[in-house]
């Protein structure tokens, strides 16, 4: 009998102590992210959770030549324009801020332009700001 107990233990200590692979979809959690590069909605993000770099690619290389790890195309939201253009800033490359990731894009219906970011990377999210 004391040997089925410790058995149970042992097991139920071992499965409550496995690691959990990070998932930032849907409510579990909210993303630090970095914009490298923005046109019309569009937007290159950089991800500096190092918990959640899976999620995006590296060696993507802007115009300058220049590479970033961790990074993914995405697109702004109607209402995350909206928050992204009331702050007082003549770039919002280098603007950090938190995300989440969701399953569907709800982009709502607003006037964007049709400018596309050159060379974005093939690695493609779809986020909502959650906090500035």
């Amino acid at each position: 009998m004391k040997k089925i107990f410790f058995i149970t233990i042992t097991l139920l200590t071992g499965i409550s102590c496995s690691k959990k692979e990070a998932n930032p979809i849907g409510n579990e959690g909210e993303v630090s992210v970095k914009i490298i590069a923005t046109i019309c909605g569009n937007a290159v993000l950089q991800i500096q959770d190092p918990t959640f770099y899976s999620y995006g690619e590296n060696g993507w290389k802007n115009g300058e030549d220049k590479a970033y790890d961790h990074v993914f195309s995405t697109n702004f939201s109607c209402e995350d324009g909206q928050i992204l253009s009331k702050l007082a800033r003549p770039s919002l490359v280098g603007l950090e801020f938190k995300v989440k990731f969701i399953e569907k894009p709800s982009m709502g219906n607003c006037v964007t332009c049709l400018a596309l970011l050159a060379n974005a990377p093939n690695t493609r999210q779809n986020i909502k700001i959650s906090t500035i």
